[in-house]
């Protein structure tokens, strides 16, 4: 099903435009020419902004569709949206005064950070098949596991798997012909966040899933320490990687302190 974007209303259409602008000559500076086609594919750039033809465009080349939400969409919702190719849109835009840093997905977040990259076949392939390793998760953790049990393992894989999202789609960066560059939708979606990862104060390193699985993160502050991929392909190669770990019975046992609101729901998907 296509979602009919509205798009931004009259009032928002100029605030998209000024944000747009707040950030524009950073991505410039820190993206890969490639994001800038597929803004334009999209008609991201155009103003108005029509989120009738961005719907359908996404759907005719991905066969992903666009599904509003209003805010924050706890992991395990999130992932079963994407199993099935819908992808959320936060209907929220943010404001001008938090324009340098936002706490929480937004309209800008969703529609620049991430549906873009969803024309590459690799984000394709990862937003879906993460999905899918989710609900392969469930039903896993119901046969083979005891009610007890159930909730701690399927905890672990979520983490693992919101981690994975955290360090690729969300902070990640990418060597490009030597250069590097930012692709995740929080660096692109924030200026503060995307000027701090390219000073000093990041620790940069190559990806490296063990590394990934088992490091926290902190959404809410500037990231100390961001991954960088060599091609865009690797995200393939992750997701088959993640899911052999799964397959393997090793995602039992990550470090899963988090706070509950990423888990809410967690013990009626295991009953």
């Amino acid at each position: 099903m296509i979602f009919v974007f509205s798009g931004p209303s009259d009032k928002q259409q100029t605030l998209w435009s000024q944000l747009i602008s707040s950030r524009y000559s950073l991505w410039r500076r820190h993206c890969p020419k490639l994001f800038f086609d597929y803004l334009e594919t999209l008609g991201l750039l155009s103003h108005p902004v029509n989120g009738h033809d961005i719907a359908t465009i996404l759907q005719s080349k991905t066969g992903f569709s666009c599904f509003p939400i209003e805010g924050f969409e706890p992991p395990h919702n999130y992932l079963a949206l994407l199993a099935n190719k819908n992808f959320p849109i936060v209907t929220q835009l943010r404001d001008m005064k938090d324009d340098q840093f936002a706490h929480a997905p937004d309209m800008l977040h969703d529609l620049v950070g991430h549906v873009p990259w969803l024309l590459h076949p690799a984000f394709t392939y990862f937003f879906s098949h993460m999905g899918r390793i989710f609900q392969k998760a469930v039903t896993r953790a119901r046969d083979l596991f005891t009610k007890e049990k159930r909730q701690q393992v399927l905890k672990s894989n979520l983490v693992a798997l919101i981690r994975c999202f955290w360090f690729t789609v969300e902070s990640g960066l990418i060597e490009n012909q030597g250069k590097r560059q930012a692709y995740g939708a929080v660096l692109l979606g924030s200026p503060q966040e995307l000027t701090h990862a390219f000073s000093k104060r990041v620790l940069v390193f190559p990806w490296c899933l063990d590394h990934i699985i088992h490091r926290p993160f902190d959404s809410q502050t500037l990231q100390t320490t961001l991954f960088t991929l060599s091609h865009f392909d690797q995200l393939i190669e992750i997701t088959i990687e993640i899911e052999a770990r799964l397959d393997h019975g090793e995602l039992e046992s990550i470090d899963a302190d988090y706070d509950a609101l990423y888990f809410p729901e967690l013990e009626v998907l295991c009953s």
